[in-house]
């Protein structure tokens, strides 16, 4: 793949570089202002503009021509590049005041609600094409003047961000055996306390009786923590420190309605302890295995941890740290790809506070409200 980067004074120079050199089939694929160096003459002004383009990319896609004069209204099927390059040089700011709008080659630009979410959505951490596709899906669910109303339209690209995220059905415990919950992850992510809070939360709702496996035979104090949780809650407790003796605990809290297991957590770089975890899994034989992430991770470490994870056929995702996460909306390509059923939102350390229920709509909603909003989980 072959991208060119042009250098000029302002965007649309840059841009005219990009037709003349690689013509109108040429993708804008970043836009970004430099600042000149200490050692730039005073004449040279203070900073330069900066676009990366390609034909070997197709971001979608243009804007009509309007087929009739200024009394026809907008067509609002799509973006072109102008709109992408403007979006990406105001650094996603979008003012309380639209300013005037302005248009070219019949794209609506500076202040249209399209323009204003694009560059919302690219402040909040949406990658480009993501943010491109879903708007464009919203635009095209609108029917008539709707998608020129910003509530309307919002509400439209909740829904289409809504429809890419896969969330756990509600958990049914009513059954003669125990459901059984295992809870995995990478270390420092929170399952202990996420596994408390699920515990809770579960106890509140349905007051089932509850069982607590402990096989963290790592982490110093992973036992204390759930025994004193135990004790607060009247939850029986198993501590378990190898794979044969799963069976027989699991035996000894069968008059439970749930048991949930903790384990150990794991390096990515240290796989000493991958097998013995792996046999851990296999003996308890839960109905359902947590995949435990701290929310502030980057995506590429969620990639990373879910293929690290993958033999033990996790089913569900827990969040955590969700008041520590300020760009949500960098999770939604993940999200909308993995197979993997967002189940639970955790934030704070306080076993009784600070759990959600995932919900495909609440997550698209946080994806794009403020960091702060995040934290109230």
């Amino acid at each position: 793949m072959k991208i060119v980067t042009y250098r000029a004074a302002n965007l649309q120079e840059a841009l005219q570089q990009v037709r003349e050199e690689l013509g109108v089939d040429a993708s804008i694929l970043h836009v970004r202002e430099v600042s000149k160096s200490s050692s730039a003459s005073a004449d040279d002004s203070a900073s330069s503009i900066e676009v990366d383009a390609s034909l070997d990319v197709r971001v979608q896609s243009h804007f009509e021509a309007e087929s009739t004069e200024d009394s026809a209204a907008p067509d609002h099927s799509s973006f072109n590049a102008e709109v992408l390059a403007e979006s990406q040089l105001s650094g996603a700011i979008v003012s309380e005041k639209p300013a005037a709008t302005s248009k070219i080659g019949g794209a609506t630009l500076r202040g249209s609600p399209e323009h204003m979410l694009f560059a919302s959505m690219l402040s909040q951490g949406f990658e480009t094409n993501a943010a491109l596709d879903l708007l464009q899906s919203a635009v095209g669910s609108c029917t008539g003047k709707q998608a020129q109303d910003p509530a309307t339209l919002r509400l439209s690209l909740v829904q289409q961000i809504a429809k890419q995220i896969k969330t756990s059905p509600p958990y049914h415990l009513v059954r003669e055996d125990p459901r059984v919950m295992a809870f995995v992850g990478p270390a420092g992510a929170g399952k202990t306390t996420a596994l408390c809070k699920v515990a809770m939360n579960l106890r509140w709702e349905t007051t089932c009786q509850i069982g607590l496996i402990s096989a963290d035979f790592v982490r110093q104090g992973a036992v204390d923590q759930l025994l004193s949780f135990a004790d607060r809650t009247s939850a029986e407790l198993e501590v378990v420190s190898s794979p044969d003796q799963i069976q027989s605990a699991l035996e000894r809290l069968s008059n439970c309605d749930l048991v949930l297991m903790d384990t150990p957590g794991q390096s990515l770089r240290e796989q000493s302890t991958e097998k013995l975890l792996g046999e851990f899994i296999e003996a308890a034989n839960p109905d359902d295995t947590h995949l435990v992430l701290a929310s502030n991770c980057t995506p590429q470490y969620a990639k990373r941890c879910e293929a690290h994870f993958r033999d033990l056929s996790p089913t569900s995702l827990v969040l955590t740290h969700m008041d520590e996460c300020f760009e949500f909306a960098s999770w939604y390509e993940f999200l909308s790809t993995s197979s993997l059923l967002v189940s639970f939102l955790i934030a704070g350390q306080d076993s009784a506070e600070g759990l959600r229920r995932a919900a495909a709509r609440e997550l698209a909603e946080l994806m794009l409200t403020a960091e702060t909003d995040c934290a109230n989980c």
